[in-house]
């Protein structure tokens, strides 16, 4: 059996998002505005919307067309202000252009083929609000683990009730409004 150990995988998020995810020198900048305009790069995109009850900026690497009518994008840094100053509170990513950002009631969405991120504000930082995933041993068995921010232990978690959660995730993220990134000309 695989390991069963979320605490894991919500590192191993964190840290692939501080790798794929561009760090932009915000320093000098006193409102979004700024950002946008003195930091940002031909092909960045960017986008303003609320997460829980804050207002954010989003920035993303690029964008795409994700033939629905929007310019999607599958990461960015999260920008809020914070004593009236812009300050990044996390970076989020999703595992390909099927799972552009997305939010839907005050939740951030992120995605792959094999989990899916629900975040919400936690002080001054995005956190994991929930996470779902699927793991193959070698065999091609899947093992379903599941993680709330309510500090349950789903570490002995039913398979079927885990799959259950992340199959209720994908439908969440499902009907979720995509994110529309303007993009830099």
């Amino acid at each position: 059996m695989l390991d069963s150990s979320m605490a894991y995988k919500i590192q191993e998020m964190k840290d692939s998002a501080d790798e794929v995810v561009p760090t932009i020198d915000i320093n000098g900048c006193d409102t979004f505005t700024q950002i946008v305009d003195r930091k940002l790069t031909t092909g960045m995109g960017y986008t303003n919307t609320t997460i829980g009850d804050e207002d954010v900026l989003i920035v993303s690497s690029g964008t795409y067309d994700n033939m629905d009518g929007n310019m999607a994008s599958i990461d960015g840094s999260v920008f809020v202000y914070n004593d009236g100053v812009p300050f990044e509170v996390g970076k989020v990513f999703s595992g390909g252009t099927s799972y552009p950002l997305s939010v839907k009631d005050g939740y951030l969405y992120t995605g792959s083929n094999a989990w899916v991120c629900k975040y919400t504000f936690n002080g001054d930082k995005i956190e994991i609000a929930e996470l779902a995933q699927v793991a193959y041993d070698t065999d091609g068995n899947s093992y379903y683990f599941y993680s709330s921010e309510d500090g349950g232990d789903f570490i002995t978690m039913d398979q079927d009730e885990a799959k259950s959660k992340l199959d209720g995730l994908y439908a969440e993220m499902e009907e979720a409004e995509v994110l529309n990134f303007d993009t830099i000309q």
